[in-house]
């Protein structure tokens, strides 16, 4: 999946994705001919970390 897609899937601006790559990223990516892509399992993943349980 494209950083675009990504990024409105999990309600983040394009530009956080990047910022997060950049620092400890809790979001696997991979680089494939020089672009960024995500798993869509990994994106699941990611949204599910970050629930909060009330």
């Amino acid at each position: 999946m494209s950083e675009a897609d990504a990024a409105g899937l999990v309600g983040l601006a394009a530009g956080t994705l990047r910022n997060l790559r950049a620092s400890t990223c809790p979001l696997a990516f991979y680089k494939v001919a020089g672009r960024v892509t995500y798993r869509l399992a990994d994106l699941a993943e990611f949204i599910e970390r970050q629930r909060a349980d009330a």
